[in-house]
This record gives structure tokens, sequence and C-alpha cells, in this order.
């Protein structure tokens, strides 16, 4: 992805060109191919990356030189300045301005709500939280706040840098700089394959963008396989068949991650393959080839993952993701009367 949007902007001559692309995982069909848009953000879900890799459709780069028109300029602007007025008295905002979505991890962490190796428990680990804690992420990786538009008063995201001496991982990634993780990433790689180290977390969040996998599939689909390693029911033998090297499966292997991804986005091997079309299928794919069933270790809804929280203190949450009509998901609908314990609202 990074590669199409450089060649994209000297091609057209123009540096502030915005482009959405798909990167291998698109190219190679895998289903849960996402659309990136620049220069990190990702039309994520329902496969739209692959969509496009089917129509060999590689990218669309637009750029706007026109402004908006507004009916009444002075209706607007009043209305503008009254909305932003509120949410500068709203106390929650100064923290969400600072952590994002990081913030996410300690609340839920403190409820129950964090979905720690594969869902298996709901809280993680004290010492491990503290490395998985937005405020370590503040400390040790963010360089700027960074807003996703314009017009947003938020700037909740970030920026970050990777020296190499922060954790025992960053070593691995020295150098790396990027728009910083969201808490969907921690969730997925942090919390849900056990990786506590931020900087793998961050580096696994821009692998996903380089190769256009939407983040919550993939990422609900490496802890499922680390469940299955735990449990005795994949081993050794079965990753060095599928893949043509050995490869464990352990908890916290940062390195298996890595190298999945690679298998998957570039289909390179028939555990790429078994991968291809979500973890649904991957689980179908495993019981037919090992005659074991796997379903009991599975997490998914409408065939695909779910995000990756515990939803059991999130009543409203749970029913969202039920009916939503483009998977388990949450951008239909919205729940912030269960999740900010609104006792007012009824």
């Amino acid at each position: 992805v990074p590669e199409t949007v450089e060649t994209l902007r000297k091609e057209v001559d123009d540096k502030e060109v915005s482009v959405a692309c798909i990167g291998p995982a698109g190219e190679n069909l895998v289903s849960y191919a996402s659309l990136i848009v620049t220069p990190s953000r990702a039309a994520g879900r329902c496969g739209g990356g692959c969509v496009a890799g089917s129509k060999n459709l590689k990218a669309i780069a637009v750029r706007g030189t026109k402004g908006l028109p507004v009916y009444n300029h002075k209706e607007f602007l009043e209305i503008t300045r009254e909305v932003f007025q509120r949410m500068e008295t709203d106390p929650v905002n100064e923290r969400r301005r600072k952590v994002g979505t990081l913030g996410a991890a300690e609340f839920y962490d403190r409820i129950g709500g964090n979905a720690y190796r594969n869902n298996q428990y709901s809280k993680v680990p004290d010492e491990k939280m503290k490395r998985l804690h937005a405020d370590w992420f503040i400390d040790h990786l963010k360089t700027a706040d960074l807003s996703c538009a314009p017009g947003c008063t938020f700037a909740c995201g970030n920026k970050y840098a990777i020296q190499g001496n922060e954790s025992d991982l960053a070593k691995l990634y020295a150098g790396e700089k990027g728009e910083g993780p969201e808490y969907l990433s921690v969730a997925s790689f942090g919390m849900g394959c056990d990786i506590a180290d931020m900087a793998a977390v961050a580096h696994f969040q821009k692998q996903c963008n380089f190769y256009g996998f939407d983040l919550v599939e993939i990422g609900g689909t490496i802890p499922f396989l680390m469940e299955l390693w735990e449990k005795g029911i994949i081993d050794e033998k079965d990753t060095e068949r599928w893949c043509g090297e050995p490869l464990r499966l352990d908890w916290g292997n940062a390195e298996a991650v890595e190298k999945i991804l690679s298998y998957v986005g570039y289909q390179k091997n028939r555990f790429g393959e078994i991968l291809k079309d979500g973890v649904a299928k991957a689980a179908q794919k495993i019981m037919e080839e090992k005659d074991r069933p796997v379903e009991k270790y599975l997490l998914t809804g409408k065939a695909g993952s779910p995000l990756p929280e515990e939803i059991r203190p999130f009543p409203i949450w749970a029913i969202n993701f039920a009916v939503a009509s483009r998977g388990c998901d949450h951008l239909k609908g919205t729940n912030q009367i269960d999740k900010a314990f609104r006792k007012d609202v009824s």
C-alpha cells in the first residue's frame, strides 16, 4: 500500500492527492481484504478490497480543489460553535484527545470487558496491562497528536516512532514510524495473541495496512489458531506441512504473527489458503483436515470475526452486533447508554 500511494503521487505530480487502494491481500483475493485510504485509514470490513481485486482495480486517486457549498453560513457557524462549546465542557474529552481509543483498554479492564487470549479471559493480567496501557504508549512511543480530518476538533489520533530500546520487541522494529495503534489493534494482537508489547502492536497495525487486511478478521483468526495450538489440536507437524517450515503458535509469539500476515497476504502456502476466507471457514478446513471439532474455540458472528471485545458487560452492544446488517459489527449503531453506564436514559 505505501508503495502504491507513493507511485501514484509521483505519476500525477501531486503530493496532496488522496489514494484509496488495495494491497497484496486484495490482489490475491483474500475475502477480508480492505481498501486502505491515505495514509492509513481502512474501509475495513465486508471485503471491499477483495471486490476491487476481482475487478483488477488497484487504486483510485482523487484531489479536491473546490469547497463545499453551505446554504446558510451564519446559522451553520452558530450551530458549529454551540457543538464545539458543548464538547469542550465534557470532562471526558481531555483524556479522549490525549489517548484516543487506547483509553478503552484501561476502562474495559476495570469492568471485565477485554478479550484476553481468544476470549478465554475478560481481564488482562496486571503486569501485562501496564505494557498495553495508553499511558505507556504516550510515555514511550507517541511523538505527536493527529487529526484524521481538518474539521475534527478532537484530534484523538497520534503518531509514533520506535527507537528500538523501549521494550523487548521494539528492537525488531527500530526506526519504524507511523500512525499510532487504535484499541482494536491492542485488543487483537496485544490481548488476543497475548503480545504485551505496544511497539509490536503498533507494528502489526501498520502491517495490516501494508497488506490491506481487515484488522478485525485477521486479528480474530490468529488468537483462534493460538488457542488450537494451546489445546493440542494443531501442532508443529501441521504447521510445517501447511507452511513449508516449522512454526510454533504459542501465546505471545510475535514472529508467528509476522509470518502469518505474510502467508495470507501473499498467499504463499497452504496455511495462507486455509486462512484466506476468514476465521469461520478456516475452522471448517481445519476440522476437515484434522477430523477434530474446533467450534468451541471459535468466536464468530454471521460467519465473520466480531470485534475483539468481551461484550457481556454491554447488552446494547451485543444486540447491535446481533442485528447489524453488515456482519457482526458496530458501525450501524451506537451504545453510549450502557458503555457510559447512563442510568438517566431509558
